[in-house]
């Protein structure tokens, strides 16, 4: 899968110096699925540790939400990443 091998390579820098990932400079019309599926990726390939700031990042913006399946999942993902950590 090409974009699970370009999770496995460093980010290439990006216009702000506090660019963790990704993620950081990119607009996703639905930032939660997208947050959630990225988390899920990054626990499999073993980057425990950004999977879990962006299981963070799910929990506040899952905070802004109507619905609260988002925030589930970033609990069990904050869950299952604090148990790897």
């Amino acid at each position: 899968m090409p974009w699970l091998d370009a999770l496995r390579r460093p980010a290439p820098p990006g216009p702000d110096a506090g660019v963790r990932g990704p993620w950081e400079r990119v607009i996703f019309p639905n930032h939660a699925l997208v947050f959630t599926e990225l988390s899920e990726a990054l626990l499999l390939v073993g980057r425990v540790d950004e999977a879990h700031t962006l299981a963070r990042r799910l929990l506040e913006l899952s905070r802004t939400l109507i619905g609260r399946g988002y925030q589930a999942h970033a609990y069990r993902l904050l869950g299952e990443t604090t148990r790897m950590l």
